[in-house]
């Protein structure tokens, strides 16, 4: 799985997003499982469309995995499979902005809801009416650990229980991660649109214009989905969608790699980032009280990320007693070594890191070290077995690894404290899993830094 430095001539293809048709320029291609995928970009609004003439294999879904994998998937999903900044825009998005009690008689129509965390968020902070649609396994999650009544249907073939449950009701329309996926989204959402009062629609897809085509091809394999997405839009691709779609009042996001487009039939404001932080916070510590273990430490791994950088001492003091891998890490890098999936947390690497950061601040540099190894070894150790659940760990390898240089270097350590940069800037031969450019700038700036400490104290002592 690599990129490729080729090029092709420019396609005939259509733009599901804008409509335009025409001749697109060829903007990248790569290779994954044997087969050869290539990227246009469209000349009106520059969305990315796959050449599907180019792929021979079928569409495939993650709900044909089976047995152990499937068990493992599941884990992931649960742990480290949504972004709880986005379930909380969205979800914040969709909702107008109308008095409690009227909100009440809107449908919270949750497509494609992987987890059910959408659906989970209205329902235990709003007390919202929700329908949930989710065909995949993680449907069946939702249902046995949530307790969401989920359909297991396909948004293009909705049952027509659905249909009827959502006939002549005001409904709020949620689409995570649905749109990139329909071969023709215009047409089934206007469908949809037909069929129910669909007063707002809000929908999180991967942001095309966000790919980096220089960074290592793991960081992009998520946002890619080989077989899986069709297309991925860009910020005016998904107004200029929702605008044929009919709604009067388009607002498009783009944070982290992901757009948020909302349509609504009525002016709405969308949510500030103060407030959905806020709601984001609420919805983690409801999970962190959630009976299930892997749901109640998916919400902690969330949590102490802000809990280290604000300093809130009480909850990050609960974290750490949730998280005792500083205690354990010996045991717990002997499982990595040895692959022990089963015993593994899937968030393993970002989570060491922040309990490091943590041990840093507190002075325990020795227990920091051992967490930030963890950290490390388990990015290696997932990019080799899961390399499209591998982005997030590596990227929390190289950070770990800058800390740990800036650690030793602290101590003194100047020659150890080389080891790390040098680790990231041989990355930089590495096109599959190596470190991102910020992380090699870094890199090269604090050896700089280094090596002029270095040379300063040589100077002093002579003279």
């Amino acid at each position: 799985m690599h990129w490729l430095n080729i090029t092709h001539e420019p396609r005939l293809l259509t733009c599901v997003y804008c409509g335009q048709s025409g001749r697109f320029r060829h903007v990248k291609s790569y290779f994954y499982e044997n087969e050869t995928f290539s990227l246009h970009a469209c000349s009106k609004c520059n969305s990315l469309i796959y050449d599907l003439t180019d792929i021979d294999a079928p569409i495939v879904s993650q709900a044909d995995l089976v047995g152990t994998e499937i068990s493992r998937e599941a884990r992931c999903v649960i742990e480290t499979g949504f972004s709880s900044y986005h379930v909380a825009e969205c979800a914040l998005s969709t909702l107008p902005d109308i008095p409690e009690h009227e909100l009440r008689d809107h449908v919270f129509v949750d497509v494609g809801a992987g987890m059910g965390m959408a659906s989970y968020f209205v329902k235990t902070l709003f007390g919202l009416k929700t329908v949930t649609v989710e065909p995949s396994y993680t449907g069946k999650l939702a249902q046995d650990i949530l307790g969401l009544h989920v359909y297991r249907a396909y948004f293009e073939n909705l049952p027509k229980e659905v249909l009827d449950e959502l006939a002549n009701k005001p409904c709020l329309l949620q689409l995570n991660s649905v749109i990139e996926h329909l071969v023709d989204p215009a047409a089934v959402l206007a469908d949809m649109i037909d069929r129910a009062q669909v007063k707002v629609l809000a929908a999180v897809v991967p942001d095309g214009m966000a790919m980096d085509f220089d960074s290592p091809f793991l960081s992009a394999l998520p946002f890619l989905a080989p077989r899986d997405h069709r297309h991925l839009p860009s910020k005016l691709g998904m107004e200029l969608l929702l605008k044929r779609l009919g709604f009067q009042y388009v607002s498009v996001e783009a944070t982290y790699g992901l757009i948020t487009g909302v349509g609504s039939r009525s002016p709405f404001p969308f949510p500030s980032e103060r407030t959905i932080k806020l709601a984001e916070h609420v919805f983690l510590e409801n999970l962190l009280r959630h009976p299930n273990q892997l749901v109640a430490s998916g919400g902690a791994s969330r949590l102490l990320p802000t809990a280290v950088i604000n300093n809130n001492a009480p909850l990050t003091a609960q974290l750490v007693a949730f998280f005792p891998y500083e205690e354990k890490s010996a045991d717990i890098l002997a499982k990595v070594a040895a692959r022990s999936w089963d015993d593994l947390p899937f968030h393993l690497g970002p989570t060491c890191y922040w309990l490091a950061y943590n041990a840093l601040r507190e002075g325990r540099v020795d227990g920091a070290l051992a967490l930030l190894q963890i950290s490390k070894a388990f990015a290696d150790v997932i990019a080799d077995d899961y390399p499209t659940l591998a982005m997030t760990a590596l990227e929390f390898k190289w950070a770990a690894l800058l800390l740990e240089s800036q650690t030793l270097a602290a101590q003194g350590k100047a020659a150890a404290a080389e080891a790390p940069l040098r680790a990231i800037l041989d990355s930089k031969s590495n096109a599959k899993h190596g470190a991102r450019a910020l992380y090699i700038r870094q890199a090269e700036t604090d050896l700089k830094a280094l090596r002029t400490r270095a040379e300063d104290a040589r100077l002093s002592a002579i003279a």
